[in-house]
């Protein structure tokens, strides 16, 4: 009875590390950072709970990795709210933060998700230029104070990102330097290491939200008052859920977490 305990006691540990865990494919060269994620094929999937696809992949220089969703409550708190990805390689090496979009720039995405509900046949492009026009992501440390700043086009060597938004699918692919360099944080990490990642927003503003209930009643058609962003024309649209359940997942803060392991050259 004992040995069996042990037994299924090893289990559960196994099954419950490796279900938390990306061995992160080799990349050979597969890989471009422009948006969208079907070059990424089985190296990204989908975790039904936090309602994202997620992959990882490497080379000797860099950490690509991919996010995605179709899910708009999941989306809009991103946007609004601000999304952080902390990078704490386990092997050794500095813990780093990456922000984007920042906290900051929410209002811009707050006009973005009300104009979607007046105007759903322009909503893709709409959403494709405020997310244009937030071009640069922030590192910072473990105590979020910021190393460095990057723009969207700077490319060489460092970091290099770009967000998308289209048919109601929000997708964020990055790549991070992994070598050390003197221009620019790296991870300080080699393949056959491991790194934790945590990717969250922001605490919600529940001051903020209260406060954007406080406006005008859409239009019928835009299924009447909710918080920017809250409702997809009433009732539920594509990846999204009734106004009580929208406005009850908005107020929760989105959390992702996962160990990738850095894959060695095949």
């Amino acid at each position: 009875m004992k040995r069996l305990v042990i037994v299924i006691g090893l289990m559960i540990v196994f099954y419950g590390c490796s279900s938390q865990s990306i061995i992160s494919n080799w990349n050979n060269n597969q890989i471009e950072i422009d948006g969208n994620y079907k070059d990424w094929g089985k190296s990204i999937s989908y975790y039904e709970d936090e309602r994202i696809g997620f992959g990882a992949v490497n080379d000797s220089k860099y950490l690509y990795l991919c996010l995605y969703s179709k899910d708009q409550p999941t989306i809009m708190k991103m946007m609004m709210m601000g999304l952080n990805i902390w990078l704490s390689p386990i092997d050794g090496g500095e813990k780093i933060g990456i922000k984007y979009p920042i906290r900051g720039e929410r209002p811009q995405f707050d006009i973005a998700m009300r104009d979607r509900n007046k105007d759903r046949k322009n909503e893709n492009e709409k959403i494709r230029k405020r997310l244009a026009e937030l071009d640069e992501l922030f590192i910072v440390n473990k105590d979020g104070f910021s190393l460095s700043s990057v723009k969207k086009y700077d490319g060489g060597d460092g970091f290099i990102f770009e967000p998308t938004y289209e048919d109601y699918q929000f997708v964020y692919e990055i790549r991070i330097p992994l070598d050390t360099n003197e221009l620019f944080p790296v991870l300080e990490s080699y393949p056959g290491e491991q790194i934790e990642i945590n990717i969250e927003t922001n605490e919600i503003d529940r001051k903020q939200m209260m406060g954007n209930r406080s406006r005008p009643p859409m239009s019928a058609g835009a299924g009447g008052r909710m918080p920017p962003g809250g409702g997809m024309g009433g009732g539920r649209g594509p990846g999204g859920i009734g106004q009580r359940g929208a406005m009850k997942d908005m107020m929760s803060k989105f959390e992702f977490e996962t160990i990738v392991v850095l894959s060695k050259e095949n």
